[in-house]
């Protein structure tokens, strides 16, 4: 049984982000709200704190993901999944500063997250 997680997913790309959210919630896990830039990633966190943000690298606005990871960690502890279209070892390591839950290239599947988000409640 899945508990109730509040998931938070930054992406600049519409579909991606639908389809992530369908496959979220076909499998029993709660979407509370899908922003496409990482300033609205961080308002939404400090107004209302998910339990997990799956964060793409590129974002649109001003700030990319790792930038929000950022602002968002030096909020409060909060797990990250990163996402990207791009497999570079440079991305990857910038990201590792932040101890993601995960990194995973893009297309991302259920099968992909269910493993880092059942590895938040067995916490």
């Amino acid at each position: 049984m899945k508990l109730p997680l509040k998931i938070l997913i930054a992406e600049d790309e519409a579909i991606i982000a639908l389809g992530i959210q369908i496959e979220l919630e076909t499998t029993g896990y709660g979407v509370c709200q899908i922003v496409a830039t990482g300033e609205e990633a961080i308002k939404r966190v400090a107004q209302n704190p998910p339990d997990l943000v799956l964060m793409d690298n590129r974002l649109a606005g001003d700030m990319d993901g790792l930038e929000a990871a950022r602002a968002i960690l030096a909020m409060q502890p909060t797990p990250i999944i990163f996402m990207t279209g791009y497999a570079i070892e440079e991305i990857k390591q910038a990201a590792s500063q932040f101890n993601p839950l995960g990194y995973l290239v893009k297309p991302v599947r259920i099968s992909d997250l269910e493993p880092l988000i059942e590895s938040l409640v067995t916490e």
